[in-house]
């Protein structure tokens, strides 16, 4: 029995959830707002150089900026997520009252995992490509807009499967080529790398399932699986569909089963009839 992708349909919301909820705007650099002075001449307009400069990461254009920008910005980043009409009020209100402001791309970049966890996922992509725009080489928001246009099964827009694929490439092209940001242990700035790296080998694992290119999935799954310290159950689901429709039937059990027992509620029971199916395909063939 064939596993189709409308049963990846089910994950999109627990994929965008896990994704999102690992999203900080300073994953790249390892500073968060709270170490801005605004009070420190670099608030006012001095430039405090890391070795990532070009373009602006996330600290120095913190550091650049006046602090009643600087302090509207962390308003709205700490909104919670769930306090969905809230959050994109304010960063709407940022971009109004602050349209210049370097800080511009990093409001993109959160409103566009606001977007997509809130389950308006086209206004969430809208957002992404607004901050990549400006940051072409931001890969947390690659990999993010990868992963989610991956996963979302929409026929109506074209080419989505095809700029999925080329996000997760450009993602995993530029990864080893971006400086590590001064202030930012080795360890953190390999884990941040690590998390878009698991997006985006997922994003074209998923690409090559809807495409039914199943075996050629599995090695880009498995990476991101390997690559993801926070285990998203939608990939071992994938996984399991990959193998499934490759033949592997006992890998496909293994990875079910796996989506079984960290998956949410609502998931399992689809995780666990899966796993089940794949168990029945292993003593068949066992027993031929």
């Amino acid at each position: 029995m064939q596993i189709k992708l409308r049963y990846a349909v089910h994950v999109v919301v627990l994929a965008t959830i896990s994704f999102c909820s690992a999203f900080t705007v300073c994953a790249q650099t390892g500073t968060t707002p709270g170490q801005s002075n605004p009070d420190s001449p670099g608030a006012e307009g001095s430039i405090s150089t890391g070795k990532d400069t070009s373009p602006l990461n996330f600290a120095n254009a913190l550091n650049i900026t006046a602090a009643r920008e600087a302090d509207a910005f962390k308003t709205f980043q700490n909104i919670p997520d769930a306090q969905f009409e809230k959050k994109v009020k304010a960063g709407d209100d940022f971009l109004r009252k602050y349209s210049n402001s370097v800080l511009v791309p990093f409001v993109h970049s959160i409103l566009s995992v606001t977007y997509i966890q809130g389950g308006q996922p086209e206004k969430g992509f809208a957002e992404g490509e607004k901050a990549l725009s400006i940051r072409s080489n931001d890969t947390r928001t690659l990999a993010n807009l990868a992963q989610a246009m991956a996963r979302l099964n929409n026929a109506d827009v074209p080419n989505r499967v095809e700029k999925a694929e080329q996000y997760a490439q450009k993602c995993i092209q530029l990864t080893p080529t971006l400086p590590r940001p001064e202030g930012t242990s080795v360890q953190d700035f390999a884990a941040d790398n690590n998390k878009n790296l698991a997006m985006a080998h997922s994003a074209l694992g998923t690409v090559n399932i809807r495409r039914g290119n199943y075996a050629a999935a599995i090695p880009d799954l498995e990476e991101a699986i390997r690559l993801d310290a926070g285990k998203d159950p939608a990939n071992f689901y994938l996984l399991g569909v990959a193998s499934q429709n490759s033949s592997h039937y006992a890998e496909a059990a293994d990875a079910f089963s796996k989506c079984a027992a960290i998956a949410p509620a609502n998931l399992q029971p689809t995780c666990r009839d899966a796993a089940a199916q794949a168990q029945k395909r292993v003593a068949a063939k066992s027993g031929q």
